[in-house]
């Protein structure tokens, strides 16, 4: 039971003595004891009002609880993304490598044949040339074995002239003559 907030029996024994009708003052005395009481809070009120923050607070500890719940549990899933798209990333790459090794290895395959290509076919220019040198080496002293023996000299054998054929040479000049008159 609520407890009045004003005393209506001595509000209304206050207001006779100033000179009011007593049904008067009865009927102010209730009507203000009325509006009054329902807007004063209560021991009760204050008990109920406090139930309901409670229960509102533990509501909310409860929603906090379960949003970091589900914080915890997303961070988890973004990790664990995270963790298989480095996993796939380092797996590609290691791919790549793998893949840009063998195409090089590929190319130094083909640099060698083409290098062993080449130094056969140099051996094989040098040996030509070689070759080549050699006939020609074989045709001048050929050559120059006819040329002594007199095989090309023109007239009739046993008269080819055997000498040796004359040069004018000047003398040799001396320092004296070599240098200008001063």
């Amino acid at each position: 039971m609520s407890q009045p907030v004003v005393d209506t029996l001595e509000l209304c024994d206050a207001l006779r003595r100033t000179g009011m009708e007593t049904e008067q003052a009865e009927g102010v005395a209730r009507a203000l004891g009325k509006e009054l009481g329902q807007h004063v809070v209560t021991q009760g009120d204050l008990q109920v009002g406090f139930g309901q923050v409670r229960s509102e607070i533990q509501a909310a500890r409860a929603e906090t609880g379960a949003l970091r719940a589900e914080t915890q549990a997303g961070f988890q899933q973004a990790r664990a993304e995270t963790q298989a798209a480095f996993q796939q990333a380092r797996a590609e790459t290691q791919a790549a490598f793998q893949q840009a090794r063998a195409e090089i290895q590929a190319v130094d395959h083909k640099v060698d044949l083409v290098r062993s290509d080449l130094g056969g076919r140099i051996e094989s220019l040098h040996a030509t040339v070689k070759t080549t040198l050699t006939g020609v080496a074989l045709a001048i002293a050929f050559l120059a074995l006819v040329t002594g023996v007199g095989i090309f000299r023109t007239g009739a054998p046993g008269t080819w002239d055997t000498r040796a054929p004359s040069v004018s040479v000047p003398p040799p000049a001396t320092v004296e003559t070599a240098l200008p008159n001063e």
